[in-house]
């Protein structure tokens, strides 16, 4: 295996590691939804897409 590979390989692993980490944390709905520009009770209307017999 080239020097290259080698480096491109642990470079993925450390993403990867940071991934992992990152979702073995639990999810704080309140706290991202208050990062958002909308109101929490917008999210569900926005996520149907774009049907208008949705909305």
């Amino acid at each position: 295996m080239s020097r290259e590979a080698e480096e491109r390989n642990r470079r993925m692993l450390r993403a990867r590691d940071a991934m992992e980490r990152g979702f073995a944390e639990p999810l704080d709905i309140p706290a991202r939804a208050w990062s958002r520009p909308s109101s929490f009770g917008e999210a569900p209307r926005r996520g149907r897409g774009l049907d208008a017999d949705a909305c």
